[in-house]
This record gives C-alpha cells, structure tokens and sequence, in this order.
C-alpha cells in the first residue's frame, strides 16, 4: 500500500526535492551485478525505501525497465571499485554475503551504524575481499531452504526492511 499524496502537478525536481527531506538516512551500493533486471529491481526498492543515494560500482549498465520508473527519482552515482573503495573511508559500510568461511553477524541481531552503506556483491562472486576487508560490519541473512543464497535484490529488499524497521 502506498501512502502519499497526489503527484500528477509536480515536476520531477519538485518531487524529488519533497523526497528529499524524508528519506532515511541510508545508502546502497552494488557491484559488478551480472543480472540487468535485478540492478532495475534494487532501484525500485531502493526508491520504495527511499533510501539516499544508490552507488552503481562497476555497473555497466541496466534494464531500466525493471526499475518502473523510479530512477527519475533517485540519486545513481556510477563508481568504480577503486573510487568506492576511496569513498568507504569516510563511510559505514555494511557488506551483505553469503559465504560460511566468513564470520558475519547474524541480520536478525545485527546493531545497525549511523548512515551506513549496504554494499551488495556480484551473483556470482560475492562481495570483493577489499571491500570485506574495509567494512565496518559483514552480516548474512539466514536461511531455510535449500539454496545457499538469496537473488541480490531480494537480499537488498530484506536488509532495507531490516535498517527501516529497526529505525523507524
């Protein structure tokens, strides 16, 4: 259910000034995504979140489909792993992976840090050891089934919920 006014008379910037001002104080960032649709699919959750920024790092490019329309928006800042790496110096980081040789925190009893980056890996290789090696926390969502690991974007929608539901 989505709770808002009616838009139809604003412009864009007008929107995403509004926006603005009741965002959570939260980014995501994503790397070297294989998947197109999902990359589209972490921007329209991204947006649902209203989350601040959305760093694609080494994000080629995506299925701006996906996203319906919620890149006009967002903020979506292209990176290279070198520049966020620079970048994570000043910031909190929370990398999402799903490897079992990690030590990660549990999400569940995970303390959130002030404004932190939720840095999501490849689907294939996971998160990139400099980034592990530089993040203020590593934290994995448990599961049930069978599968190992979760769709990227699906795990960007749980920890989202997870960061908003804690602070909200």
């Amino acid at each position: 259910m989505t709770i808002g006014p009616d838009i139809s008379d604003f412009s864009i910037d007008q929107v995403k000034e509004a926006l603005n001002e009741v965002r959570h104080p939260v980014d995501v960032a994503v790397w070297s995504i294989d998947n197109y649709f999902n990359f589209g699919s972490i921007v329209r959750t991204s947006h649902n979140f209203l989350v601040r920024n959305i760093y694609a790092v080494d994000v080629p490019n995506y299925y701006r489909r996906a996203d319906m329309g919620a890149r006009k928006f967002e903020t979506i800042t292209k990176l290279t792993l070198d520049d966020f790496l620079v970048m994570m110096d000043t910031r909190n980081v929370v990398a999402f992976e799903k490897r079992h040789d990690l030590n990660t925190q549990d999400l569940r009893t995970f303390t959130w840090p002030e404004t932190p980056i939720l840095f999501f890996g490849s689907e294939k290789t996971g998160v990139p050891d400099s980034v592990l090696k530089k993040a203020k926390a590593t934290v994995s969502i448990p599961m049930f089934g069978l599968h190992n690991d979760h769709n990227v974007s699906i795990a960007c929608g749980i920890g989202l919920y997870d960061y908003v539901n804690k602070h909200r």
